[in-house]
C-alpha cells in the first residue's frame, strides 16, 4: 500500500469526533463521522519541517466537495514517508492551511485557513489502493 507522504495517493478521511464548521456566522459542530476522499497535491511544511499533506476532496459529503484538506500530524514520531494510516488533524477549506507561530502545528489554532467555510476536527486516516 501506498505511503500517506506520497504525491498522488488517494486517502481515505473518518472523523472520529464531533466536526466543527465555522463560516461568517460563528461556529457550529456536527455529529458527521462519514468518510470523505481526498488526493494528496503537496507537502504541509513550515521552513524545512514537514508537518503534513493537502489535496483536493474528490468523494464524500456534499459539505466538502470543492475544498482542499489539510492533514496535520497528529503523533509525534508518526513517519508518513513509510505508514498507510495513521491520526490526523484536519481542516477543509478553500486552501491549504498555512503555520500559526504563535501556537503549535499541533494544537487547534497552530494552522489557519483563510476564508470560509472552514471545516476541521480529528480523525484517521488511510490511504487507499
Amino acid at each position: 500500500m501506498k505511503a500517506i507522504a506520497q504525491i498522488g495517493v488517494q486517502i481515505c478521511v473518518t472523523p472520529q469526533d464531533d466536526i466543527w464548521i465555522k463560516n461568517q456566522n460563528g461556529t457550529t459542530y456536527i455529529d458527521d463521522r462519514s468518510s470523505f476522499f481526498i488526493v494528496t497535491e503537496g507537502h504541509l511544511e513550515d521552513g524545512h519541517m514537514f508537518f503534513g499533506v493537502y489535496g483536493r476532496v474528490i468523494d464524500g459529503s456534499e459539505r466538502y466537495k470543492g475544498l482542499i484538506c489539510s492533514l496535520i500530524s497528529r503523533l509525534s514520531g508518526d513517519d508518513w514517508r513509510i505508514k498507510n494510516s495513521s491520526q490526523a488533524n484536519f481542516k477543509v477549506g478553500v486552501s491549504p492551511v498555512y503555520v500559526n507561530h504563535e501556537h503549535s502545528f499541533h494544537h487547534p489554532e497552530g494552522t489557519q485557513i483563510d476564508g470560509f467555510p472552514v471545516i476541521g476536527r480529528f480523525g484517521r486516516i488511510e490511504t487507499v489502493e
